[in-house]
């Protein structure tokens, strides 16, 4: 089973850097005739329907740069290598994957205690992000699927502190909760709550897996007052030394049945 597990992985990997490849040239053509349109407008100066027109492709131009940053993170999953360091900024990756998530969560109110000091952890920044991110978008996603929609749920917080040698960050939600069928399915590759079509199961696995491999545990429990609690706890490193264990995951059997 662990075998056929990372088969699949290895798979998915192989058709993500194939999608990205013939995504990458059409965008091409689509990027740089948004351009020109916006161009022509310009030079003609055309005045009442300017407005509209610039808003429309304002909002193409940002799906052109979403899909663009969709495909490099396709990239990047599909190509393994040292090529970055460990030693990452707790409070900037955060940033960055509340960036990235941004568009998600747009309807959401995000709460932040992330301070700045936090040492930085023995972990590649790219990871981390990947990471943080599914664990934004699971969270958005399961406040939207409440069945009894209530605007004071409407929330994810994220949380860091310095905990002994491990940073923890914590991201909870306001959502149901996790039914208790799932807790011990969590972190099991092609295991999902998502309705066909809006998730294949590995978001959670991949981010279990980029964390362990650094010596980091990735755990999900409901929380006293309702609703999800995922907690990533990351051991500490001074400097930005290489890491070749960020990049190890391509190598190790995905667990089956770890639980939360």
């Amino acid at each position: 089973r662990r075998r056929a597990a990372t088969e699949r992985l290895a798979t998915v990997g192989r058709l993500a850097a194939g999608v990205a490849h013939e995504i990458s040239n059409p965008l091409s053509f689509v990027k740089a005739n948004l351009v020109l349109i916006r161009e022509q407008l310009a030079e003609r100066g055309l005045a009442g329907e300017r407005s509209e027109l610039e808003s429309s492709l304002s909002e193409a131009a940002l799906g052109v740069e979403r899909i663009r940053r969709i495909v490099a993170d396709l990239r990047g999953f599909a190509r393994e290598g040292p090529d970055e360091p460990c030693g990452t900024a707790v409070q900037e990756s955060v940033d960055e994957a509340l960036r990235l998530a941004s568009l998600r969560m747009r309807r959401i109110a995000v709460r932040t205690s992330v301070p700045a000091g936090l040492p930085a952890v023995r972990m590649c920044r790219k990871r981390l992000v990947q990471v943080l991110v599914n664990l934004f978008v699971n969270a958005a996603d399961a406040v939207d699927e409440a069945p009894h929609p209530d605007e004071a749920r409407r929330w994810v917080a994220v949380t860091g502190a310095l905990e002994g040698d491990e940073v923890v960050l914590r991201v909870a939600d306001g959502g149901p909760g996790i039914a208790p069928t799932a807790l011990a399915h969590l972190f099991e590759p092609f295991f999902t709550t998502k309705p066909l079509g809006t998730g294949v199961g590995l978001g959670l696995a991949l981010s279990h897996e980029y964390v362990t491999a650094v010596g980091g545990r990735l755990t999900g429990a409901n929380g006293a007052d309702g609703g999800a609690v995922f907690e990533v706890r990351l051991p500490t490193q001074a400097g930005a030394a290489g890491c070749d264990a960020c990049y190890a995951t391509a190598l190790t059997p995905v667990p089956m049945a770890r639980g939360a």
